[in-house]
């Protein structure tokens, strides 16, 4: 069965109920034939969860939604040593060593290197984001001249749509009023 429901939204009125019952049992009957299905709503996809978070990460945050503590890495380890002669003694000395070496080389390149970098990254990105300002500027007229094309388009075919129905309902008159005529002649 092929069925089709004409739609002119810029002219049309909108539509009942009944032509809304007549669409879904259109797509509900397309949607039999190609997929076996019944229900619009079983042939749905379910989407991949959303989240990025490993399991373990999820269920940490759950607990933590609960108000237990999260277990992370102890930051009292490297901030307050253990005694001295104790085997993680001279670990936690090495670790801190080389954290407080680590960040006094990253803070001196910091230095040297970031006004510059900082200025170059955010010319940049103000590059970048006058390209795609302008890039939505040009997609956005052009979507407002397809949309002004589609509504002249629409209003025009409803204009003609209107008149083809006076001029096929006058024609149906005049018939109509040639057989009453005919018939009048005919009559013995």
């Amino acid at each position: 069965m092929q069925s089709s429901l004409s739609s002119l939204p810029y002219h049309d009125k909108p539509l009942s109920q009944e032509d809304r019952r007549r669409a879904m049992r259109i797509v509900e009957e397309e949607a039999l034939l190609s997929t076996g299905q019944n229900n619009v709503d079983e042939r749905i996809i379910p989407l991949p969860p959303s989240s990025i978070l490993s399991e373990r990460m999820q269920a940490c945050v759950a607990n933590a939604g609960k108000g237990e503590h999260i277990r992370a890495i102890d930051l009292q380890r490297y901030t307050r040593p253990s005694a001295p002669g104790t085997p993680n003694a001279l670990l936690q000395a090495a670790i801190a060593s080389e954290m407080l070496i680590t960040r006094a080389d990253n803070l001196e390149l910091g230095f040297e290197c970031s006004e510059a970098a900082w200025k170059h990254c955010i010319a940049q990105s103000k590059a970048h984001l006058y390209w795609l300002e302008n890039c939505l500027y040009m997609a956005n007229r052009e979507v407002r001249q397809c949309n002004k094309a589609r509504k002249l388009h629409h209003t025009a075919a409803g204009q003609e749509l209107d008149a083809l129905e006076k001029k096929i309902g006058s024609a149906f008159r005049n018939s109509i009023h040639t057989n009453l005529a005919v018939s009048q002649i005919n009559r013995p």
